[in-house]
């Protein structure tokens, strides 16, 4: 199936989101670009356009965006304005001068905590959510952190820099994909006309994150983020090791990148792989910001090779996707005991095994 560009609505779409970005960014004396990323499925690192507009540009940005879909490569735009003289996408947070948009990035789970400014869908099933706002870099990320959370959606929900679809672009699929079935599909506007946001406005609808989550992983101060040395960190590995730890943290973290057949089905799978390291560290006691160093320091060319081929930013997005869900089996575990254990006690049961088995919760569709 073939999905000719939409002119017309990539036009009427970007002229709106202009307009928009303009009244929400007219208190700045500079107020940056708007930046628009296209990238060849055949290809996506190797072949990558960055468009810069000035707000209010509309003939440009759609000619950019029309020109790079027409030649068959996906174009997403950001929700934020660059800095001028950026260099390549400038996914640093200071690289930002202002954030008009958090986006959900809906795959098919995950839920809407409020109603979305409007809504793009990108595909059968899967959409982005855009909450229009006006905000600083700073209050932007700690809003889409906890956006994030409460969505529980895709990964790349609530992050400042990430781009996302541009409506009436075709949605090219890659070779992976192709082989799987699928087929270059339309994307249009899903839902419009919804409510845009002030920080207090959002800041009111998402519940703030637990201690935990305040843990970056980027960090390069194992002390600050974990309240452990290195050294205390190394020595806790040890111990585990003697406990019969060392076998699994070797084989999930070999560090010349051999994959370990998975269980099941006996064959490599280094996502699988990836994700059982972090969550038996998790189990553990390491953290988020321990998992990041250690691999750093021990095996950077070993599993996560693919993420650090990328960039820090998209390793460490990989650890702390891990570690939220490694705290929301936790905290299921903890209700199930919770509500079972007045009646173990009763019967005088120990321990259900069952309960020590981690459980994922259950994804709630979006309205």
């Amino acid at each position: 199936m073939s999905a000719p560009v939409d002119e017309q609505l990539v036009r009427r779409w970007v002229r709106q989101l202009h307009d928009y970005v303009r009244a929400a960014t007219a208190h700045l004396s500079d107020p940056g670009q708007l930046q628009l990323v296209a990238r060849h499925p055949t290809d996506p690192n190797a072949n990558t356009i960055i468009s810069r507009c000035e707000i209010g540009d509309v003939d440009r940005m759609v000619a950019a965006a029309v020109s790079a879909a027409s030649q068959g490569y996906n174009v997403w735009i950001e929700g934020r304005t660059v800095k001028r003289g950026t260099t390549g996408r400038g996914t640093k947070r200071d690289e930002t001068v202002w954030v008009f948009g958090l986006v959900i990035d809906y795959d098919g789970k995950g839920r809407a905590p409020c109603p979305e400014t409007f809504s793009v869908q990108t595909s059968e099933g899967h959409a982005h959510l855009w909450y229009l706002t006006s905000l600083s870099p700073e209050r932007a990320e700690m809003l889409g952190n906890r956006l994030r959370r409460e969505a529980a959606a895709d990964n790349d929900t609530g992050v400042i820099t990430q781009p996302y679809r541009v409506p009436g672009t075709p949605n090219y699929p890659t070779p992976k994909k192709i082989a799987t079935g699928r087929t270059t599909e339309p994307t249009f506007i899903w839902t419009t006309d919804g409510p845009t946001y002030s920080f207090e406005q959002l800041d009111a609808q998402l519940p703030s994150l637990p201690p935990q989550h305040l843990q970056s992983p980027v960090s390069d101060d194992v002390d600050d983020l974990s309240g452990r040395s290195r050294d205390e960190v190394y020595e806790h590995l040890r111990q585990l090791q003697q406990n019969g730890l060392k076998n699994a943290l070797d084989n999930f973290l070999e560090p010349t990148g051999k994959l370990v057949p998975d269980r099941q089905r006996n064959v490599p799978d280094r996502s699988r792989q990836f994700r059982h390291a972090c969550l038996t560290a998790f189990e553990n006691d390491f953290t988020a910001a321990e998992v990041y160093r250690f691999i750093l320091a021990k095996c950077p060319g070993g599993i996560v090779r693919k993420f650090l081929e990328r960039s820090l930013s998209d390793f460490a997005r990989e650890i702390e996707k891990h570690w939220r869900k490694h705290l929301e089996y936790e905290s299921r575990r903890q209700q199930d005991r919770q509500l079972l254990g007045p009646f173990l006690a009763k019967s005088g049961a120990g321990s259900s095994p069952q309960l020590n088995q981690p459980v994922p919760p259950q994804a709630i569709r979006a309205e």
